[in-house]
């Protein structure tokens, strides 16, 4: 995939394809590509290790939990 076929790939995404937690019709076109970014990072440094990835996934879900009572 080349830089103008994932900037078309963004454009085209909408809120549906998320859960609501990350406002993504909200984001700027760079807010976009960092999350998306994040997400796979997220995903690769667990991929390897499922109970790695397990944990992280835990303390993502304890964090938002944390911002979301404050």
């Amino acid at each position: 995939m080349n830089l103008a076929e994932l900037r078309k790939r963004l454009v085209d995404l909408t809120e549906c394809d998320f859960d609501g937690h990350t406002r993504y019709g909200n984001l700027s076109p760079e807010q976009k590509l960092e999350w998306l970014s994040e997400a796979a990072r997220f995903w690769w440094h667990g991929h390897g290790n499922p109970r790695s990835f397990y944990l992280k996934l835990r303390d993502v879900r304890v964090q938002a939990d944390k911002r979301n009572r404050a």
